[in-house]
């Protein structure tokens, strides 16, 4: 029995700081590492694709949705400046969410083409692109993240 707790604790001695330091130390992204964020949203079938692009460079964010395989000219375009602030808040909070450290696929076991689905592009000013894609299935914090981009953006991007 004594051995027992003692494995335990000693378990307990080396995970502890393992998932501290996981939790808290994980690098952070800042407005000097990211060039681009690209989200494109596909909600079903008879539903246009919105396609957003948060331009850090520019302080752009550009809006357009189009509906697949019409040709009348329901196709929208937007676009609206954002401030070093909103950008800052946004990669406070996005860090706090770890937004950055997604799975690169969130899938749902019920395939199909009418499910909703989600692309993120990140580009990186070093040149690395990390995607990330929710079929119809997403991290815990999607909401939260959705919040973000709009608190920060104006738009509801995820």
């Amino acid at each position: 029995m004594k051995k027992k707790a003692t494995i335990s604790i000693i378990f307990l001695i080396i995970i502890i700081p393992v998932i501290f330091a996981t939790r808290y130390f994980i690098p952070k992204k800042s407005i000097d590492d990211i060039k681009i964020i690209e989200v494109s949203k596909y909600s079903g079938f008879g539903c246009p694709v919105r396609e957003y692009v948060i331009d850090f460079d520019k302080n752009l964010v550009t809006y357009n949705y189009t509906y697949l395989n019409r040709t009348n000219n329901d196709n929208q375009f937007s676009s609206g400046n954002f401030s070093k602030e909103d950008a800052e808040y946004f990669l406070e909070q996005a860090n706090s969410c770890r937004f950055f450290n997604w799975k690169k696929s969130y899938k749902t076991r019920h395939g199909g083409n009418d499910l909703p689905y989600t692309c993120i592009r990140i580009i990186y000013k070093n040149g690395d692109i990390q995607i990330i894609k929710c079929d119809n299935a997403y991290p815990h914090n999607y909401d939260q993240m959705a919040e973000v981009f709009y608190e920060a953006f104006g738009y509801n991007i995820l």
